[in-house]
């Protein structure tokens, strides 16, 4: 599997750490680079969500035009939680998750896998 032209420095870092995972599980097929692009693609989305929630906070302080203050959910903190759902469905695909493994009775890894980028 070779990552796809196009996907970001960051993102060529978890599809690595990705497929070295799958690997170990003896599922590197090129059949699932789509699938491992998009798992990448969202641990990136992830720790860019995170960056900005660390900057700016969980919640958002702004001034209403009659000048009541209003607190609200940082945007960030939403496409975080979403994108963290739909890795961890990408994620059970693979049996990379501890339940799916058990289900799917995946190989055990020869090894501690790294990570995913530091997530």
């Amino acid at each position: 599997m070779t990552a796809p032209e196009g996907l970001s420095e960051a993102a060529r870092v978890h599809f690595a750490a990705l497929k070295e995972s799958v690997a170990q599980l003896s599922l590197d097929s090129a059949t699932f680079t789509e699938a491992l692009t998009l798992a990448a693609m969202r641990l990136d989305e992830i720790a860019q969500c995170d960056a900005i929630i660390t900057e700016h906070g969980r919640i958002i302080e702004t001034v209403t035009e009659a000048g009541s203050l209003l607190l609200r959910a940082n945007p960030a903190v939403t496409m975080r939680d979403g994108a963290m759902r739909h890795l961890q469905s990408l994620l059970a695909e693979f049996g990379l998750t501890p339940t799916s493994a058990a289900r799917i009775g995946a190989k055990k890894p020869t090894s501690t896998p790294r990570g995913f980028g530091g997530l």
